[in-house]
């Protein structure tokens, strides 16, 4: 009994604990990981780290760029913002 209690915690619950984590990070899009990876499809990312720009510009920045074609749903177009806000 004593050795199934020492399994349970030693294993168990980090692995719980390890998926819990990762379905919290997986509802939340990385903006930065998001703009090294669609924004170089068509461009370098030289005018996107040098421009400056308040949140209603990139908001329709980036809402441009999937007119154009971007790959982007909602949520992703929004943590792209935020990134794009604070780098």
């Amino acid at each position: 009994m004593r050795k199934r209690s020492l399994v349970l915690v030693s294993v168990v619950i980090p692995i719980l604990l390890l998926s819990l984590l990762m379905a919290a990070c997986a509802g939340s899009p990385d903006g930065q990981a998001l703009v090294e990876s669609r924004c170089i499809v068509c461009h370098n990312l030289v005018p996107v780290r040098t421009a400056v720009k308040n949140e209603e510009e990139w908001q329709e920045t980036v809402k441009r760029m999937v007119a154009l074609g971007a790959r982007l749903n909602k949520g992703e177009q929004s943590a792209v913002v935020s990134y794009l806000l604070n780098q």
